[in-house]
């Protein structure tokens, strides 16, 4: 059975190809404007006539050859369907557009199916995502705190204040087992702890323990645990405060209060 041709007026096509919701075309292998549905012309606010025989590319692109990442030029080079996001410059829009080919009986590409679906508004809601997690990020990384995220047992983040505590590097820690950096004489504490949190069992937040460097140094730290969310998946985060040169100036103090009252004795005790 033949089917019908939607570039020809009167055909039973016609009216379901005038209906689609986003701009469709049919162009020639070379890039001509053979037929537009009425959302093409509404988009770029040419009529039909004006339309039919230009090529694509000085209608879209307003150049007088294809761009770059023209899915036209690719779709005649790999002879199969091709789809791409593209900046459509006369509207002044980004569209996921793809291209389909139509063979004669003989195979040969005839005929070429041009859609495109404006996706400006995702575009910019992807972007106004990425300069908000850019903006968290340099200020996480610029804070103080020392912060972990642990998931599935391994620290899936660390900020720039925590791996300069542990030493590692950030390519390190993404395959690294959190418990690793955990001193062995609290890992069981840390993992049952972990374990009770995970399943929301009331548990204090916050623990004194000792973690080891990639160094191997052991360093004082109070460790506060809470639950989250991380890529919909559930996760730790913690927050971690070197106490290490604290308890030096402690143990300092201790020591010289210690030594005067020794010296203190030692006079009373030769008068």
């Amino acid at each position: 059975m033949v089917q019908k041709d939607p570039t020809r007026p009167g055909s039973g096509w016609e009216e379901i190809f005038q209906s689609i919701g986003y701009p469709v075309m049919i162009l020639s292998p070379w890039h001509d404007i053979m037929a537009a549905n009425q959302a093409t012309t509404a988009l770029t606010g040419i009529s039909l006539k004006d339309l039919i025989g230009n090529k694509c590319h000085e209608i879209f692109h307003k150049s007088d050859h294809p761009p770059h990442e023209c899915p036209v030029v690719k779709l005649l080079q790999s002879e199969s369907m091709e789809t791409v996001e593209m900046k459509i410059e006369a509207v002044g829009g980004t569209f996921l557009v793809k291209c389909t080919p139509i063979r004669d009986p003989f195979g040969k590409i005839e005929k070429i199916i041009h859609t495109a679906i404006d996706i400006t508004e995702m575009k910019k809601a992807e972007e106004a995502v990425r300069e908000s997690e850019k903006k968290y990020r340099l200020l996480i990384d610029n804070i103080d705190e020392v912060i972990f995220i642990a998931q599935e047992n391994l620290i899936k983040f660390s900020n720039k204040r925590g791996l300069e505590l542990i030493g590692y590097t950030q390519e390190e820690i993404s395959t690294l087992p959190y418990i690793h950096i955990v001193h062995p004489d609290f890992r069981k504490t840390v993992m049952d702890q972990t374990r009770k949190r995970l399943n929301r069992e009331d548990i204090p937040a916050t623990s004194t323990l000792k973690i080891i460097t990639k160094e191997g140094e052991e360093r004082w730290v109070e460790w506060t645990s809470v639950l989250i969310e991380w890529e919909r998946r559930p996760a730790t985060l913690n927050l971690v405060k070197d106490l290490t040169e604290r308890q030096k100036q402690e143990l300092k103090v201790r020591h010289s209060q210690k030594m005067e009252a020794i010296g203190t004795l030692a006079g009373g005790i030769a008068h």
